[in-house]
């Protein structure tokens, strides 16, 4: 185990009342919070610390009233490094390398 630091943007497409998500990682939430920004204005960035162990992991972002809009993750990064998200089945993975921050 070890603690790395995940960081991505996350955009929304609404208009109205806004939308409310919940972002889990391996089925643990971590937070739920209302988007309340125009991406044309301003994207919101995460930065999540976990204490997490090398392998598969899963990150959702779980839409609390899918009818208020749609969210998409973008420039995925594990300690400022790149990687693939797979938003069809919110994989990523972390090496051994990752852990040592």
């Amino acid at each position: 185990m070890g603690t790395v630091y995940v960081t991505f943007t996350l955009l929304c497409d609404w208009q109205g009342v806004p939308p409310v998500y919940r972002l889990y990682v391996d089925d643990e939430l971590l937070t739920e919070r209302t988007y309340r920004f125009k991406n044309t204005e301003l994207t919101l960035g995460e930065r999540m610390p976990l204490n997490i162990s090398a392998g598969v992991h899963y990150m959702r972002i779980v839409n609390v009233y899918p009818e208020r809009g749609t969210f998409k993750v973008a420039n995925f990064k594990v300690n400022g490094k790149a990687r693939d998200y797979r938003e069809h089945d919110c994989r990523f993975v972390l090496n051994s390398d990752d852990l040592k921050v």
